[in-house]
C-alpha cells in the first residue's frame, strides 16, 4: 500500500503567493515551510526560485543547500520549462532548447533533484532524445506533466506513451497531475467567480456546461460566449481556469498512462472534500498506482492561491490537505 507517510511531498509552486510577496528570499519562504514540519521532501519550482533562472548564482545554491541541511530535508524534483518565444516574432530554434533544457539539468544536479518536471509537449520528442544522454550522465529522470483539461487519447498523450515504451522507459516517465479527474468545481472558485463580478446565471451555465458537456464543448462555450462577456479581465481570467485546468476525466481512463507514471500531483483547489471533491480521486488513483508498483512521490500542489491571492496561509491550507491525505492512508488500511 502506498503511504503519505513516506512520500508526502509539497511543490513550493504551493507557495506561490508567499513567493509573489518578495518580502523574503525563496530560501527563507522554504526554510519556514519547513519549520512547518509538513514534510522534508519538497519540489522546487524552477523559475520561481532562482534569480536569472536558470543560471543560479552560486551563492543561492549554497543556501538553498544550507536550508535543507537544517531540516534534513530534500528536493525530490525540479520544475523546468521552455519558453520557445524570446519575442513574438522570434523562436528558440531546437538547438537553442536543447542547450536551455541542458542548463536546466545541469542546475538540477547542482542543487540534488533527481528528477525534473516538465510539462508534457513543452519539448519535441527529438528534443527530449537530445538531452537523455546528458541526463543520464547526472544520474536525473525526466517526468511529463500531463494535467488539466488533457484528455486520456489525444494525440500528443497517445505519443509520448508509445515512445515511452521504448529504450527509454528508465530515463522518462509521466508525471500525472489529479486535476485530470476532478469531481466537483472548488467552492471557493465559484465565490471568486462572483466576486469578479459574474452574475449567477453565467456561473450556472458554466458549471451545468462542465458536468455535463465534452470537454471541447466547454472550451467552444467559455472562449466563445463567457470570456467575451466578461466585466473585467480578472473575471476573463479566472474563466479560462475552467476550460485549461480543471479537467473531468476518470483514472480509469488513464490506465495505458498508469504504468509510466513515476510521480504525482496531487492537486487541490480548496480544503472542502465536500462530495469526495478531494478524497475520491486521490484513493481511486492511489489504488491504480499500487497495481503498478509506483514507488514515486506524492506531491501536494495547492492551485487556489490563483484566486485567493495573499489572504490566507498556504502552509495553513497544505497541512489541511495533508489531514486529508492521512486520512485517506488510514481508510486504505482499514483503519477507519
Amino acid at each position: 500500500m502506498l503511504k503519505f507517510s513516506e512520500r508526502f511531498a509539497v511543490t513550493l509552486f504551493s507557495l506561490t503567493n508567499e513567493l509573489m510577496r518578495a518580502d523574503r528570499t525563496p530560501n527563507q519562504v522554504l526554510d519556514q515551510f519547513l519549520e512547518s514540519g509538513l514534510t522534508k521532501l519538497v519540489e522546487i519550482d524552477g523559475p520561481q526560485h532562482f534569480r536569472n533562472y536558470p543560471h543560479a548564482s552560486d551563492a543561492e545554491i549554497q543556501q538553498l543547500k544550507e536550508v535543507l541541511i537544517k531540516h534534513n530535508a530534500s528536493v525530490v524534483q525540479l520544475g523546468i520549462y521552455v519558453d520557445r518565444a524570446r519575442t513574438p516574432e522570434l523562436m528558440l530554434t531546437e538547438p537553442e532548447v536543447v542547450q536551455h533544457l541542458e542548463d536546466q539539468l545541469k542546475l538540477a544536479a547542482k542543487i540534488g533533484a533527481p528528477q525534473v518536471r516538465l510539462g508534457l509537449g513543452f519539448a519535441k520528442i527529438a528534443e527530449l532524445k537530445a538531452i537523455l544522454p546528458l541526463a543520464k550522465s547526472l544520474g536525473i529522470r525526466i517526468v511529463l506533466e500531463i494535467q488539466g483539461t488533457t484528455e486520456p487519447e489525444a494525440a500528443e498523450v497517445l505519443e509520448h506513451i508509445e515512445f515511452l515504451q521504448g529504450p527509454v522507459a528508465d530515463q522518462i516517465g509521466i508525471l500525472l497531475d489529479t486535476s485530470v479527474c476532478m469531481k466537483v468545481l472548488p467552492p471557493t472558485y465559484l465565490a471568486a467567480l462572483r466576486a469578479a463580478g459574474f452574475e449567477e446565471p453565467t456561473i450556472e451555465q458554466m458549471v451545468q456546461a462542465w458536468q455535463t458537456m465534452p470537454a471541447a464543448a466547454v472550451r467552444g462555450l467559455v472562449f466563445g460566449q463567457i470570456m467575451p462577456k466578461a466585466p473585467n479581465a480578472e473575471a476573463a481570467s479566472l474563466a479560462l481556469t475552467l476550460p485549461t485546468r480543471m479537467g473531468k476525466t476518470t483514472i480509469d481512463q488513464w490506465e495505458h498512462v498508469l504504468p509510466f507514471v513515476k510521480a504525482v500531483h496531487l492537486k487541490f483547489w480548496d480544503t472542502s472534500d465536500v462530495d469526495g471533491a478531494m478524497s475520491e480521486p486521490t484513493t481511486a488513483l492511489l489504488n491504480k498506482l499500487a497495481d503498478h508498483n509506483f514507488a514515486g512521490a506524492l506531491i501536494s500542489e495547492w492551485g487556489g492561491h490563483d484566486w485567493h491571492k495573499s489572504e490566507i496561509d498556504s502552509i495553513q491550507v497544505l497541512s489541511a490537505h495533508r489531514d486529508v491525505c492521512l486520512r485517506i492512508e488510514k481508510q486504505l488500511k482499514g483503519e477507519m
